[in-house]
C-alpha cells in the first residue's frame, strides 16, 4: 500500500540531529538555501531549542552546517560519471554515513579544520570539499528538482556522533587536488595582449577562484564578477563564467545573459584585492601582494566596496546604524512562506516589492481573525515606492492571483478605489467590515484629494483614512450622508481597512507635505522603497500558473477553520468586542522583552529629536511594530498562533526601514501645505494694492473659505495686511 503520510523534515529530525551533536537549520522548503539570515552562526554554535520549534509547521527543508560546531566536513560528488566516481573512492577512505541528492553522493568525516574548496573539470565533473561556514541539505529533505535527499548507507547521521566519523589524511585532499590539476583543461581565456605578464595575471586568478564557493550569495557573485572586469575588462568574462558555470544556480540562458551581466560592471570602484581576500578567506596562499594589504588600507577598501554594491544592488548604505536587511528580507512564519511564494511568482528580482505584497495578503487573511495582547489588529497601510517599470505593479498584481485559489469572500474584500468618503464607507460595509484597497500611483490619488477643485466629500477620504486606522479595536459610526445608511449613520465594528499603495518617489514626496506628518496623516504609512531602476530578471521565476500557491492555500484553509472553532468556543483567548469574534495572539517572554526594549528606545529617541519633525513618525512607531509582529506571528504544530521573538525581530526591521525611508525624503517635502497657501496669497496680490473683502476672497478662490479665513488672519496678525477705513467702507491694503 502506497505511503502518503506527509514527513516535514525540519519537524521531525532537527531536535534528533542537535541530540546527537550535528547543528541544523531551516531550509527554504523543497530549496537548498537557508531559511534565516546570519545563518553561518550556527557553523560555531547551536540553536536553542526555542528557536528550533520557532520554524516547525512550515514544510522547512533541513541543512547541516558544517565545521566547528557539528565537528563535521562533507565531500560532495557532483557526476554522475561512474569512471570519475571510481577515481574518487580509490581516494577517499570509505565513510559509514553517504547521501544523494539529484547525482552523486556527499560523504561525511570528522572535521580536523580542513578548508572548503571547489573543483571542476572540463567534463562537468565537480567536487566540493564542504568545511566551515557551509552547509548540506540532509535526508528526508525534498530536492528542488521533486525527489527526496536518501542515505545511501545503512548507518545515517543519527546513528554515530561526529568523534566517530572517520579522518580525511591531508594527503588525500592533495590528491584530488592533483587529479583536477591533471584532468582540467585550462580556462579558456582570451587575453587582452599576448603579453606573459597579463597571462600570468590571469592564471593567478583563476587559481584563486578555486578557492572561492561559486554557489555564494547573489551580492558576493556580482562583486567577483565587479573585481574581474575592473582588473581585465572584458576579457576577463571567460574567467567569471567559468567560475560561474561550476555552480548549479548558473542561468539557464547561459553565457550571452551573463556577459550583459557583466557588461553592467563598469567604473564600481572595486578592485581585483575583493576577489583575493574571499579567496584567502577560503584557503588560497596569495603568489603576489594583491590580496594582503594593510589592515588599515583594508577596511577603508571594505567600507567603499559596500557603499559601491550597495549602490549596485538598489539598497542604500546608512551609516549610523546600518540596516539590517537580511533580517527585512526573512520574515518568519506564514508572512515568510508568502513572500517566498511571491519572489518565485515575478518575473522580476524585487524583493522590496514582493514584501509589502506578501503582507497585504497576510492582513486580509488575518482581519477579523487575529489581534494582539495590546488590541493590535492587522490594519497596515503600505505604499510601494520606486522607479517608473521597475516592477510594482507586477508585484502588487500577484495578491489577485493568490486570492483567486482562495474562497470568493476574499476577492469580494478587493475594494475598488473611492471617489468619496461615502463610498470608501459603503464599499467597506459590502465587504464585511474587513477589506485590501490597492491604490496604484496613490501619489497621483493624494494630489487629487488636496486639489482645490475636489469635492468636499472627495477631499474628506483622507480623513476617513485616518479614521479606520484608528478604529480597528472600536466601531467605526459613519457620517450621515452614506446611501447605505437607513438611520442617521451606520456603525461598523472593528473596521479592518488594509491600504496597499504603489508610486514613483517623486510624485509620492513631492505631494507630501510636512503638515502630512504633524496632522498624523502619514505618520500610520509604512514605505518600502526599491532605488533599482532596471530590475533584474528573476533567474528563480516560475509563473503562478505552474506554481500555484496550492499548499500555502490548504494551510490557510485548516488556520480559517481551527481559527474560527476557537473564536466561538470557550477558549479564554477568544475575545468578543463589538460583535466581532477576535483571537488574541499571545506572545513569548523573550519577544514580549524585547518589544518592550524597542518601545523604551523609541521614546529614548523621541526625546533626543527634542520634538523635531522625525518625532511624528516615531509616535506611530510602536503601534506598527505590535501590528507588524502580529503579521509574522508563527504557527505550531497544532495550529496555536504564537508572537515569537522571531516575529518582534523582523517587525522591528521593518519599523527602521520606515523611519529610514522618511528620514532620508524628508528634504523632498515642502515646509507645509499652509505655508505653500500663504507664499500663494503674497504672490497673487501685490504690494499697495487696496480692496474689499469680498474681491480679497473673490481673488483666493481655490482656497475653501475656512481656509481663506484662517490665512487673512494670520496676514493681518503678520502685518502684512491691515485693514483701512475710509467713511462707511473697509478696505484691505496689502504692505
Amino acid at each position: 500500500m502506497e505511503n502518503n503520510a506527509v514527513i516535514l523534515p525540519w519537524d521531525e529530525f532537527a531536535f534528533k540531529y542537535q541530540v546527537n551533536k550535528y547543528s541544523v537549520i531551516p531550509l527554504a522548503p523543497r530549496d537548498k538555501m537557508p531559511r534565516l539570515p546570519n545563518w553561518s552562526q550556527y557553523c560555531d554554535m547551536f540553536m536553542d531549542a526555542e528557536r528550533v520549534k520557532s520554524f516547525y509547521n512550515n514544510n522547512h527543508n533541513i541543512g547541516l552546517c558544517l565545521g566547528k560546531a557539528s565537528k563535521t566536513f562533507a565531500i560532495d560528488v557532483d557526476s554522475e560519471d561512474e569512471a570519475f566516481i571510481k577515481k574518487i573512492r580509490q581516494i577517499i577512505p570509505v565513510s559509514p554515513v553517504e547521501k544523494k541528492g539529484a547525482k552523486g553522493f556527499t560523504a561525511f568525516y570528522r572535521y580536523e579544520g580542513q578548508p572548503s574548496h571547489s573543483y571542476k573539470d572540463e567534463h562537468g565533473n565537480g567536487i566540493d570539499i564542504l568545511a566551515h561556514g557551509r552547509q548540506t541539505v540532509l535526508p528526508p529533505s525534498i530536492h528542488p528538482k521533486g525527489m527526496a535527499y536518501v542515505w545511501l548507507t545503512k548507518t545515517t547521521l543519527l546513528d554515530i556522533v561526529p568523534e566517530k566519523l572517520p579522518v580525511v589524511e591531508e594527503f588525500r585532499l592533495k590528491q584530488i587536488a592533483e587529479l583536477f590539476k591533471k584532468a582540467e583543461k585550462p580556462i579558456n581565456v582570451r587575453a587582452p595582449t599576448k603579453q606573459d605578464a597579463a597571462r600570468s595575471k590571469m592564471d593567478e586568478v583563476a587559481d584563486a577562484l578555486n578557492y572561492i564557493d561559486p554557489s555564494c550569495g547573489y551580492e558576493q557573485w556580482c562583486e567577483i564578477g565587479m573585481a574581474i572586469s575592473s582588473e581585465f575588462g572584458d576579457a576577463g568574462f571567460y574567467l567569471w563564467n567559468a567560475w560561474s558555470e561550476r555552480s548549479p544556480k548558473y542561468p539557464k540562458a547561459g553565457s550571452i545573459e551573463l556577459f550583459k551581466k557583466f557588461k553592467s560592471f563598469k567604473s564600481t570602484g572595486i578592485t581585483i584585492s575583493s576577489l583575493f581576500h574571499y579567496a584567502i578567506c577560503g584557503g588560497y596562499k596569495p603568489n603576489t601582494g594583491w590580496g594582503d594589504p594593510p589592515e588599515e588600507e583594508s577596511q577603508e577598501e571594505l567600507k567603499a566596496t559596500q557603499r559601491v554594491l550597495a549602490a549596485f544592488m538598489g539598497t542604500p548604505v546608512d551609516e549610523e546604524p546600518q540596516e539590517d536587511t537580511d533580517a527585512l528580507m526573512n520574515p518568519p512564519g506564514l508572512l515568510g512562506q508568502v513572500y517566498d511564494w511571491v519572489v518565485r511568482s515575478n518575473p522580476l528580482y524585487q524583493p522590496m516589492y514582493s514584501l509589502p505584497t506578501a503582507m497585504n495578503i497576510i492582513a486580509l487573511f488575518y482581519a477579523h481573525k487575529l489581534k494582539t495582547e495590546s488590541d493590535a489588529h492587522t490594519n497596515v497601510y503600505t505604499i510601494a515606492v520606486g522607479p517608473s517599470g521597475s516592477g510594482k505593479t507586477l508585484a502588487a498584481g500577484l495578491i489577485n492571483k493568490f486570492f483567486s485559489y482562495m474562497p470568493n469572500i476574499y476577492m469580494k474584500a478587493m475594494l475598488g478605489e473611492p471617489k468619496s468618503d461615502a463610498g470608501l464607507v459603503d464599499s467597506l460595509v459590502s465587504a464585511g467590515g474587513k477589506g485590501l484597497l490597492m491604490i496604484d500611483e496613490i501619489g497621483h490619488f493624494l494630489r487629487l484629494l488636496k486639489s482645490s477643485s475636489a469635492s468636499v466629500y472627495t477631499a474628506s477620504i483622507g480623513g476617513e483614512f485616518t479614521k479606520f486606522f484608528s478604529k480597528a479595536g472600536d466601531t467605526y459610526t459613519s457620517p450621515a450622508y452614506s446611501h447605505n445608511a437607513k438611520k442617521s449613520s451606520i456603525q461598523i465594528p472593528n473596521p479592518c481597512l488594509i491600504i496597499y499603495g504603489q508610486s514613483v518617489k517623486e510624485r509620492i514626496f513631492a505631494e507630501l507635505k510636512r503638515d502630512d506628518f504633524i496632522d498624523g496623516f502619514f505618520n500610520r504609512w509604512l514605505i518600502f522603497e526599491s532605488e533599482t531602476k532596471i530590475a533584474l530578471n528573476n533567474t528563480d521565476y516560475i509563473p503562478p500558473k505552474e506554481n500555484p500557491p496550492v499548499k500555502l492555500v490548504e494551510m490557510l484553509q485548516s488556520i480559517d477553520k481551527v481559527v474560527t472553532d476557537k473564536k466561538f468556543s470557550t477558549n479564554k483567548a477568544a475575545s468578543l468586542t463589538g460583535g466581532i469574534h477576535i483571537l488574541t495572539v499571545p506572545i513569548t517572554a523573550s519577544a514580549k522583552q524585547m518589544l518592550s526594549d524597542y518601545g523604551k528606545k523609541i521614546n529614548d529617541r523621541r526625546v533626543a529629536s527634542d520634538h523635531g519633525l522625525m518625532d511624528y513618525p516615531m509616535s506611530r512607531t510602536f503601534e506598527h511594530c505590535n501590528k507588524l509582529a502580529l503579521l509574522a506571528c508563527e504557527w505550531s504544530g497544532d495550529l496555536e498562533p504564537v508572537i515569537t521573538s522571531q516575529s518582534v525581530e523582523w517587525a522591528i526591521a521593518a519599523c527602521e526601514h520606515n523611519l529610514r525611508q522618511i528620514k532620508a525624503k524628508m528634504e523632498l517635502m515642502t515646509e507645509s501645505l499652509y505655508d505653500e497657501q500663504v507664499k500663494k496669497v503674497l504672490d497673487r496680490i501685490p504690494k499697495g494694492r487696496r480692496m474689499s473683502s469680498h474681491i480679497f476672497h473673490k481673488t483666493l478662490g481655490w482656497i475653501n473659505p475656512r481656509e481663506r479665513k484662517v490665512i487673512l488672519e494670520d496676514l493681518l496678525t503678520r502685518g502684512d495686511f491691515e485693514w483701512e477705513v475710509n467713511g462707511d467702507k473697509k478696505y484691505l491694503v496689502r504692505k
